[in-house]
């Protein structure tokens, strides 16, 4: 009897353990259908929400206004790629001499005058005409069709689409960027018409100063650039903002501060993130710094040229002593201003460190010709 019992007993045993295997099967293939169907890995949920638009690395470079800008120290003087004096080529700008296709400042129309309608003669015309002659019916001029004037916001999409397809980028304004935050710090938008128009104008105006094919280079090197012009950052005293990765690249310009000034430097964040793509590198550059020098360590105006007005001077300002990074974006922003500063003679400091970055942009960019003069060469 006992026996059994207990053989009843084993059997139950059985058949709830083969049911639970039944149930655990069932929901180890559930778990692996829902795996490949839907793309996401339950077993590595995502944990930084930040990796989704890139691949982890994307740095944000934040630019201020100082209160010193680019010094010009003396007339520009033409110069060749090899830094000695040779003719005047402040006219030579983009690749192989050629400039990169401005559109030219682009604003509403004016509105056409209506023509008026003639009055009709005065006098008798009517068949009580003596001489017996039939009288001829006055005709009326057909009324001119006046053509719609598009508005200064269809003029300023218009003239943003032009721009986005002549240099391969993406260019929002408005609502667009309403909301927009980087680096946890908030902007506020522009919704004046006016000032809309002015700083697309800016931007055609300043990206026109690179050769022609560099920014859709990066684009089609995968960074595609995206500008967004803002009014003003929740800090009033940053002027631009760069956000990238290896993926993308985004730039905002505070239109309220100087827009080239703005442009350039935060532009340089953008080419030399594409330069490192590429497989460039600054291993070389802090041995163009003062002995012992350590960024953001010994920050000094005796090393600003904006400051000394010295050629000697190590650093175009005090804000590219805070990063090497920084250091290389304002020392782009002078070689990209209107006159040379006595900081780009030959042998100096800055000139050094500008020679070493043009060369490394003719290195790292099929779109710059190294027999061409760029823009930011003039000085050198």
């Amino acid at each position: 009897m006992q026996g059994k019992k207990y053989r009843s007993k084993r059997s139950k045993l059985i058949y709830y353990a083969n049911i639970m295997i039944v149930s655990s099967i069932t929901l180890i293939v559930y778990g692996l259908v829902l795996y490949f169907t839907s793309g996401t890995n339950i077993l590595t949920p995502i944990i930084d929400n930040n990796n989704i638009n890139g691949n982890g690395d994307s740095t944000i470079t934040i630019s201020t206004n100082d209160g010193s800008q680019v010094v010009p120290g003396n007339t520009m003087q033409g110069t060749n790629k090899t830094g000695s004096l040779g003719g005047n080529t402040s006219s030579i700008i983009g690749g192989n001499g050629s400039s990169g296709g401005s559109l030219g400042n682009q604003v509403a129309p004016q509105t056409p005058t209506s023509p008026q309608t003639p009055i009709a003669p005065s006098g008798n015309t009517g068949s009580n005409n003596q001489s017996g002659g039939q009288v001829q019916q006055q005709q009326q001029p057909q009324q001119q069709v006046v053509p719609a004037v598009p508005t200064l916001e269809e003029t300023n999409n218009t003239f943003r689409k032009n721009i986005q397809s002549t240099y391969g980028i993406t260019v929002k304004y408005g609502g667009e960027t309403d909301g927009y935050t980087v680096g946890g710090i908030g902007t506020t938008s522009i919704y004046d018409a006016t000032v809309i128009n002015n700083a697309l104008n800016n931007l055609n105006n300043t990206l026109a100063k690179y050769p022609k094919g560099f920014f859709d280079e990066m684009r089609r090197g995968g960074i595609p650039l995206t500008v967004l012009l803002i009014n003003n950052y929740a800090n009033p005293s940053i002027t631009g903002i760069t956000d990238s990765n290896y993926s993308f690249a985004h730039i905002s310009i505070a239109v309220s501060h100087p827009f080239e000034e703005s442009f350039y430097h935060e532009s340089y964040h953008y080419i030399e993130r594409y330069i490192f793509k590429r497989g460039g590198n600054f291993s070389s550059w802090d041995s163009l710094n003062p002995q012992g020098f350590v960024y953001n360590q010994n920050i000094s105006n005796a090393n600003s040229f904006a400051n000394t007005h010295l050629s000697s001077a190590p650093f175009v300002n005090t804000y590219a002593q805070t990063a090497a990074t920084e250091d290389r974006a304002s020392t782009f922003e002078y070689m990209m201003a209107a006159n040379k500063a006595i900081c780009f003679e030959r042998d100096m400091p800055v000139w050094r460190k500008a020679y070493l970055m043009s060369s490394m942009i003719d290195a790292a960019f099929n779109s710059v010709s190294p027999n061409a003069i760029e823009y930011w060469e003039r000085h050198l």
